[in-house]
């Protein structure tokens, strides 16, 4: 889909440099963490 790299490219646009986007789809889990550099 679409969905993920849109929120790339907005985190891009907002954050540049200034961000991690750790998505994981494991077996039974999908975990998405984002951190953010204030």
């Amino acid at each position: 889909g679409i969905g993920l790299p849109n929120v790339r490219r907005r985190l891009d646009l907002l954050y540049p440099g200034k961000y991690n986007l750790d998505i994981r789809d494991e077996t039974d889990t999908y975990t998405c963490q984002l951190s953010l550099a204030l």
